[in-house]
């Protein structure tokens, strides 16, 4: 509503989502573990294999909007709404799509993934606090957030108010550790950001913390 834009029939191929998600659909999941291992159910519901694909998401953002260009899922844990953005914005500079929905979704509130990361001991007893000294974990929830993007010339041909250019991107693996993070990743996914940028460090104002409140 706020971009002002709206998919027809006529351009609805060059329309797409991208839509991250740290897992598959755990609700669904475990709904179904429960029915046949607890209840004595013999059969699971019937859209119990698409609704837990981590695709899902992104497939039912295309079938209510009608989007027919490029849609799929980015499952990357916590980096997975940023990897989507990237997607998306690959998909606009290689010319197969004007427009992406880019963005996250997720609600690990089952019991199971509850009890997962009870098992890690980072779940704090009380606030997520990842600024604070004393910090002692994080705290699961669920939320949600997309942006509207799209190429320049698309959005200049329709007279569209720009909020933001995303000026460069960048990608990198730790390959370090399964839980652990390592300082390198992060610094290469950023010095890869700046350069598809042709910026300098100096011209950055503001960094996104990643802030799970755990100690490292």
């Amino acid at each position: 509503r706020q971009a002002g834009i709206s998919c027809d029939e006529q351009n609805a191929h060059r329309f797409g989502a991208a839509m991250g998600v740290g897992g598959p659909g755990w609700g669904t999941i475990e709904e179904t573990y429960r029915s046949i291992l607890l209840d004595g159910v013999t059969r699971a519901r019937i859209f119990t294999a698409p609704k837990g694909m981590p695709s899902a998401a992104a497939g039912q953002v295309s079938i209510f909007l009608g989007l027919r260009g490029p849609v799929f899922g980015v499952t990357s844990a916590c980096a997975a709404g940023n990897h989507a953005i990237a997607s998306a914005v690959d998909q606009i500079r290689l010319g197969r799509a004007d427009v992406m929905l880019a963005g996250g979704s997720d609600a690990p509130l089952t019991w199971g993934v509850l009890k997962s990361w009870e098992a890690l001991r980072v779940l704090a007893p009380d606030t997520c606090r990842p600024f604070s000294a004393d910090r002692k974990g994080v705290v699961l929830g669920e939320g949600a957030g997309m942006a509207v993007l799209e190429s320049y010339e698309h959005a200049a041909a329709r007279g569209a108010t720009m909020l933001a250019e995303v000026a460069g991107i960048g990608l990198s693996g730790d390959a370090y550790d399964i839980v652990m993070p390592s300082i390198e990743g992060p610094e290469a996914a950023m010095r890869s950001c700046l350069a598809d940028a042709e910026l300098n460090p100096d011209d950055v104002d503001y960094l996104n913390a990643h802030g799970t409140g755990t100690v490292a």
